[in-house]
Formats: structure tokens, C-alpha cells, sequence
């Protein structure tokens, strides 16, 4: 896993910020695009990112397990992981 503050101070091609941290080219422009990440066009057809946005995006996105034992991680609470929670009783079953 690379380090988050490496992204600080740095302005990166959607190409460099996919191959750093692991997700595609295509998955990088969807963040630009839903403004999940900031970054400037400096000519018709380069772009680049804000490394400050970036870091603090993916930081967002690590996950802390619940500080209370037995308690249910936030993406099962709000059922955006219902099949896990299927899954899960059906294996015991």
C-alpha cells in the first residue's frame, strides 16, 4: 500500500494516480468526475490531480472497524452488503 502523504504536494496524470494506488485509469476519471477528487486540465487532452485530494479521498475511504464489540460495520447498518449479511446466515445454516 503506498503511503498517503506521497500523494501531498504533488499534481499527478489520472495514468500515474491509478497505477499508485491500485485502481484503473477509467476509475480514477469517474472520481474526477463525481468530485470525488479535484484536478486541473492543462491542455485539451491532459489532466492532472490534486495530490492533496487524492490522499484525503482515500483516506476517507480506509476502513476503522467499530469501536464496540459486536457492532455491525457501517456498510452492513445502511444495507449496501445485504448478500453478505445472506451469505453469512445461510453458511451457518
Amino acid at each position: 500500500m503506498v503511503a498517503l502523504d506521497s500523494f501531498k504536494g504533488r499534481m499527478l496524470s489520472p495514468a500515474q494516480a491509478g497505477k499508485e494506488t491500485g485502481n484503473s485509469e477509467s476509475t480514477v476519471h469517474r472520481w474526477i468526475k463525481s468530485g470525488k477528487v479535484q484536478a486541473v486540465r492543462i491542455s485539451s487532452k491532459n489532466t492532472r490531480i490534486i495530490g492533496d485530494t487524492l490522499a484525503a479521498f482515500l483516506e476517507s475511504k480506509i476502513y476503522t472497524p467499530p469501536s464496540k464489540p459486536g457492532a455491525v460495520p457501517e456498510p452492513l447498518k445502511n444495507g449496501k452488503a445485504k448478500h453478505l449479511q445472506a451469505v453469512k446466515t445461510s453458511a451457518r445454516g
